[in-house]
């Protein structure tokens, strides 16, 4: 069975699918170039499919009855359409037919547990970095015997998107994209405070998460027009919030060089001093300095505040870009997110691996195989699988996302994408190579609740957390 499912936790929403594939569906195949512009940005210079270049020539078909691959796939329906037609085109060329099974996104992981308690383990994994749950309960199968058998060159590769999925010194899936999470800010915000917007320098060592505060201030306005640094300002009536959302709290620790665990993700290291700071200087944007809103008030105001125009920044990632360019009238732009003793920058990279126990595993080799061995085809899968927001994890397609998005959107700071993945504190987020995430994650969430609403400190809090969550790291595998 061959499985897609898209990186599932709370700060990832149905914005990451991408920009326009999910209303415009793969009509034929394209270069990668055209397919990235058009999708990726939609603009209406590239006209139809018959203005770009030509197609490349249709390879002949293989004869005989094709082998079968199930696929289930947590997809929207146009995603579906795109699937179909990457698929159809992997059936005529290797004479393997992929029979698509679709799902929604909140039922897929139950979905998989139940085949894997079926002992219908799925054949072909598409997904992120958080398939050490999976891989360690013999539902994924290692790679590296494929890779050097067919003598693959990873070097064409991002090396970071690859070592992304090596684990327990193994690899397990081969990358297709990536997203990270960058500084988004209004412009006509900042024109209006007369404040400088911020760099777009990952080197920039003076935009300090103090001096990102500090701006915040200034961007942060109650009813009567004071700003937060203002002493008559009343945190109780803001109309306009400095930041709307700092994303994941599993990002925070980072801004000091702290970390959740080691990389092996066996040990929990959250309550180290730097940590705890991470952790507290995020909630003092909401409670000391009133920056931020707090996650009552998020939800009492409904939606995402920098796209209705309610907050002057917001840390979100590439597949936001759908949305707000969507918006006329909200005129935004991208900068490096600030810096505490390191950079938090994370690398979601997404990726093909092969499932255990398949009946057919060579066959799930050579659609991988297929899929990186044309540009254009990685191109098209990367489109229906992330958006044409993704950072491509080959290097030569990321030249192409890189001009192809200068032509598009001129004004877009695109290489603040681009460059934080290569920046050296990007990474995976190693507490998810734990085989028990799902149950770290949930407890970690839940714990968490009293820093965010001011009712505990991170100290406090992480102290008492600490033995709970190793307890859960430690606890033996279980299907």
């Amino acid at each position: 069975m061959l499985l897609l499912h898209r990186q599932n936790w709370h700060m990832r929403s149905s914005q990451q699918q991408g920009l326009d594939h999910e209303r415009r569906p793969l009509m034929k195949r394209w270069t990668s170039a055209a397919l990235i512009s058009c999708l990726l940005f939609a603009i209406a210079a590239c006209g139809t499919p018959g203005s770009v270049t030509p197609p490349v020539a249709q390879a002949t078909a293989v004869p005989g009855t094709p082998q079968k691959i199930s696929w289930l796939v947590g997809a929207s329906p146009e995603q579906l359409v795109q699937y179909q037609q990457v698929m159809s085109e992997a059936r005529r060329d290797l004479n393997i037919e992929v029979d698509i099974s679709p799902t929604t996104a909140d039922n897929f992981n139950q979905k998989v547990q139940t085949l894997i308690a079926a002992k219908e383990n799925p054949e072909f994994w598409v997904g992120g970095t958080d398939f050490v749950p999976w891989a360690s309960r013999g539902a994924v199968k290692p790679i590296n015997d494929y890779i050097t058998t067919n003598n693959f060159d990873l070097s064409r590769f991002d090396p970071k998107t690859v070592d992304a999925f090596r684990w327990n010194g193994k690899l397990w899936r081969i990358p297709t994209a990536t997203f990270t999470v960058v500084l988004f800010y209004n412009e006509d915000m900042f024109k209006a405070a007369g404040i400088d917007t911020p760099p777009t320098d990952w080197n920039n060592k003076t935009w300090t998460l103090d001096e990102f505060t500090q701006v915040a201030q200034k961007l942060t306005i109650d009813k009567n027009g004071k700003n937060a640094l203002d002493p008559a300002f009343d945190p109780n009536n803001v109309v306009q919030y400095g930041i709307a959302d700092m994303q994941s709290f599993l990002l925070y620790p980072w801004y000091f060089g702290g970390d959740w665990s080691d990389k092996e993700g066996k040990t929990f290291t959250g309550n180290s001093p730097e940590v705890v700071k991470g952790l507290q200087t995020v909630a003092d944007l909401s409670n000391k300095y009133h920056v931020l809103p707090t996650p009552a008030t998020i939800k009492a105001l409904g939606g995402d505040l920098f796209a209705t125009g309610k907050a002057a920044m917001t840390m979100n990632g590439n597949w936001a870009i759908a949305s707000y360019k969507e918006k006329p009238n909200l005129h935004w732009n991208v900068a490096a997110s600030p810096i505490g003793t390191n950079h938090s920058i994370v690398l979601f990279t997404d990726g093909i691996g092969i499932g255990d126990n398949s009946k057919n595993p060579d066959a799930m080799w050579k659609v991988i195989d297929w899929i990186f061995g044309d540009e254009t085809h990685t191109s098209e899968f990367i489109q229906a699988a992330g958006g044409g927001a993704a950072i491509p994890a080959m290097t030569s397609l990321q030249r192409t996302f890189i001009s192809d998005a200068k032509e598009s959107l001129p004004n877009l700071h695109i290489e603040v994408f681009t460059e934080a993945t290569k920046h050296p504190d990007a990474k995976p987020i190693y507490l998810r190579f734990n085989p028990n995430w799902s149950k770290i994650e949930i407890a970690l969430n839940d714990g968490l609740e009293p820093l965010w609403s001011g009712k505990s400190d991170a100290a406090t809090l992480m102290n008492e957390l600490q033995p709970k969550i190793q307890k859960l790291m430690d606890e033996p595998v279980s299907n």
